[in-house]
């Protein structure tokens, strides 16, 4: 079975605080290889929760949306922010 594979694939300007907040929490899984389609769907959210938890400010928090793109790629987006996604990679050159 095939893992998944989790990576940035683009990030835009940031313009506050805990936009900021959001991309350091989420570079910190970027490139990384997943056991299953749960284990890195749940790392993202976790990722971005684990940033709104740590702003203490008052702007508008912004969401983490979620767009299928095709059968082995999923698509995770703040805004216009930054964009993840996850591949469904047959080949584990890491063992």
């Amino acid at each position: 079975m095939g893992k998944q594979f989790l990576r940035i694939a683009k990030t835009n300007a940031s313009k506050n605080k805990v936009q900021l907040l959001v991309i350091k929490h989420l570079e910190l899984i970027d490139k990384t290889l997943y056991n299953d389609l749960n284990e890195a769907v749940n790392m993202v959210k976790q990722s971005f929760e684990n940033a709104l938890r740590e702003y203490t400010g008052s702007a508008k928090l912004p969401e983490l949306k979620k767009h299928d793109t095709e059968s082995h790629t999923i698509l995770y987006f703040v805004e216009d922010l930054i964009y993840i996604d996850i591949h469904t990679v047959k080949n584990d050159f890491t063992e």
